[in-house]
């Protein structure tokens, strides 16, 4: 799909602000929104940080809202070592405000020359680069969900999930990401508008929410939940959840999608992995 898209990617060097602190202890999904959806809450959560101010989308991660936000960093993996914790510490928050979601992801390496990062463009194959994957399951059904990918380039990588074997990667919604790097590891902030998703309007919303981090040189795919290999990452019955969303609105019932070229931020040579 060449280098078109909306949305920009921008890749800065320098000191990335460490996601810090323990994973924030877990809370059950409300009872009264999931029964009345059909579906069991879920025990795995994360609670989305409410914000009021605007975000800066560099991949740093310094706006003062991240370093208190609500986070997850207890990874598996279903690659090679079925089960085992996971070999780099890989840290998610959330946040949101009445147009987007922002979510960070903190992929700490203790080998960043290793780090493989070779695709640029729109929609690029990243299985031959470290990555990361965003489900969101936003009916909050275990049905259906939109999968948001980057790697430590910034590339994008979006598809809808329908079902068994059912990836549609020709869709393309409107999102952004930026990422970071410094010598310790790696960072995305991705913002997701509201208009990217399906949900249902109204109070008490809850998304079901999963996180894939793929380490290329290790072949070690890492998963917050549905971590067994008769599972995976499309296995929705096992997603985890998103939480304390709030009173969320649609801003129109349109589905819009990208049409215009949007902007690469150039990278120095000396940014580049080595192999």
């Amino acid at each position: 799909m060449g280098l078109t898209m909306l949305a920009r990617a921008t890749i800065t060097l320098g000191s990335i602000g460490l996601l810090t602190g323990a994973a924030a202890a877990q809370q059950r999904g409300s009872p009264d929104t999931t029964r009345a959806r059909g579906r069991l809450p879920s025990s795995a959560t994360i609670r989305a940080t409410a914000i009021f101010t605007a975000v800066t989308l560099d991949g740093r991660l310094d706006e003062p809202f991240w370093a208190t936000a609500d986070s997850i960093d207890d990874f598996r993996q279903r690659e090679p070592l079925e089960g085992s914790s996971a070999t780099e510490r890989t840290v998610i928050k959330v946040a949101q405000d009445a147009e987007a979601l922002y979510i960070a992801v903190r992929c700490d390496d203790s080998n960043m020359r290793g780090v493989r990062a070779s695709q640029l463009r729109r929609d690029a194959d990243l299985s031959s680069d470290d990555n990361v994957q965003l489900l969101i399951d936003s009916f909050n059904d275990r049905r259906s969900a939109f999968v948001f990918g980057t790697n430590p380039n910034g590339a994008m990588w979006d598809a809808q999930f329908s079902g068994v074997d059912d990836v549609n990667e020709n869709w393309n919604g409107i999102w952004e990401v930026a990422v970071s790097r410094d010598n310790a590891g790696w960072a995305a902030e991705f913002r997701i508008p509201l208009l990217a998703l399906r949900f249902h309007a109204g109070t008490n919303t809850e998304f079901g929410f999963n996180v894939r981090r793929f380490i290329r040189r290790k072949n070690e795919e890492d998963l917050w939940r549905s971590s067994s290999r008769t599972q995976g990452f499309y296995h929705l019955n096992n997603e985890g959840t998103i939480t304390n969303l709030g009173d969320l609105h649609r801003p129109h019932d349109l589905e819009v999608y990208p049409t215009s070229a949007g902007r690469l931020g150039s990278m120095p040579s000396s940014a580049l992995p080595r192999r």
